[in-house]
C-alpha cells in the first residue's frame, strides 16, 4: 500500500509540473509574440512644431530633430541654413564630434589634425551659432549660441513645441516622450537626444 500511495503522489506531482509548465509557457509565448510585433512596427519620428518662430540665423529645434533622425541629411540641412561643415571636430580632452556646423563663427585654434582647443568662437558682428553632431548623429545634437535673446528663442521653441519640464536645475530637462532636450543657460546650449 505504501508503494501505491508513493506512485500516486509521484504521478500527481508530475501532472502538476506539466500543467504549470504548459500554462506558464503559453503566457510567455504570447508576450514574446507581442514584443516581436512591436519591434517589427516601423517607427516614425515625431515632428516638432513650435508656435514660436525660430531665429533666422540659427538652426531651429525642428531642423535639429530632423538631423537627429536622418544623419545623412545633415550636410543638406546645414547648407540650407547657411552653416559651414567640418567633419570630425575634436575638442581637446572633451569630445570628438562627427560634424561641427558653424555660422558667423571661427573654429577654435587647431591643435592638430581634427583637434581644436574648444568649440567655434563667435565673430564680433552678427548672430553666431554652432551645431555639434555626436558620432553617427544617433546620440545627440548640441546647438550653441552666444547671446541671451537667441538662447531664449531656442528655449521658447522647446517650451511651445510640446515639451514639458521634466527636471529643473543647472541644465533644465524637457521631454515629450520621443525626445529629451536639455537647456544649459551657463553655456547657452540646447542638447537634443532621442528617448531610449
Amino acid at each position: 500500500m505504501k508503494k501505491k500511495s508513493l506512485l500516486t503522489a509521484a504521478f500527481a506531482l508530475a501532472t502538476a509540473s506539466v500543467l504549470t509548465t504548459s500554462l506558464t509557457g503559453c503566457g510567455t509565448a504570447k508576450q514574446t509574440t507581442s514584443t516581436q510585433q512591436q519591434a517589427q512596427q516601423p517607427t516614425t519620428p515625431q515632428i516638432i512644431n513650435p508656435t514660436v518662430d525660430a531665429h533666422a540665423d540659427v538652426l531651429s529645434i525642428k531642423d535639429a530633430a530632423l538631423m537627429l533622425n536622418y544623419p545623412a541629411k545633415a550636410d543638406s540641412i546645414a547648407k540650407a541654413n547657411g552653416y559651414t561643415v567640418i567633419n570630425r571636430y575634436g575638442v581637446y580632452r572633451v569630445e570628438t564630434y562627427a560634424k561641427m556646423l558653424y555660422k558667423n563663427c571661427m573654429p577654435a585654434k587647431s591643435m592638430g589634425k581634427n583637434l581644436y582647443e574648444d568649440t567655434p568662437k563667435p565673430k564680433r558682428k552678427g548672430t553666431s551659432s554652432y551645431v555639434a553632431v555626436n558620432p553617427d548623429g544617433a546620440e545627440s545634437i548640441i546647438i550653441g549660441v552666444f547671446n541671451a535673446p537667441t538662447y531664449q528663442n531656442l528655449v521658447e521653441q522647446v517650451k511651445t513645441g510640446g515639451f514639458t519640464l521634466d527636471m529643473a536645475g543647472d541644465e533644465d530637462a524637457y521631454t515629450n516622450g520621443h525626445y529629451n532636450i536639455y537647456c544649459y543657460s551657463g553655456r547657452k546650449t540646447v542638447r537634443i537626444e532621442k528617448v531610449r
